[in-house]
């Protein structure tokens, strides 16, 4: 909304509410929420303290052509608290997250191994599966041989017929008992 001089947030901010050595990417991404966060406050204070025609003053002259310097002039000479009311909800800001730094901090680790996992995911599709071991072949079930055909014409062979007086097998449970042939 204004020029980002005039908000305290930064560094100092983070140190304050114990956050202060986060790595720097986190640092940046908390800071950017923090600061839009002070914004809505700010923002809906102004909205509440403007009658119809400065809102649409602010909003065609300085918010649409994002003239940032001309905005926080024009701020300063309709609203003089303005300065006062941005360092008022800055520090209501630290005081609601100083308590919840270690949370905060926690959030953000979980994140952090998040990523970690889904780059390792991301790695892995990217792999080409591995190629077969001899183990595995070695494994597989053999496959049955193929009964050698007979050529065309040929017969197969018979099992021999038993003599007479010699004993017979026992007969085989498919297959009814035959009589001795004599």
């Amino acid at each position: 909304m204004a020029d980002d001089s005039h908000v305290p947030i930064g560094d100092k901010f983070l140190q304050d509410i114990g956050l202060g050595d986060l790595p720097i990417e986190e640092k940046d991404l908390l800071l950017d929420q923090i600061k839009y966060q002070l914004e809505q406050r700010v923002g809906t204070w102004l909205a509440d303290n403007m009658d119809q025609q400065q809102m649409e003053e602010f909003d065609v002259t300085y918010v649409q052509n994002q003239d940032h310097e001309g905005a926080a002039q024009w701020l300063q000479q309709n609203f003089p608290n303005y300065p006062q009311k941005v360092a008022e909800e800055a520090q209501k800001l630290k005081e609601e997250l100083r308590p919840q730094a270690g949370t905060i901090r926690e959030i953000i680790r979980q994140q952090q191994q998040e990523q970690q996992q889904q780059q390792q995911q991301q790695e892995a599709q990217q792999q080409p599966p591995p190629q077969p071991q001899q183990q595995e072949y070695q494994q597989q079930p053999p496959q049955q041989e193929a009964q050698p055909q007979q050529p065309p014409g040929e017969q197969q062979p018979q099992p021999q017929q038993q003599e007479a007086g010699q004993p017979q097998p026992p007969p085989d449970s498919h297959q009814p008992p035959q009589p001795p042939q004599q």
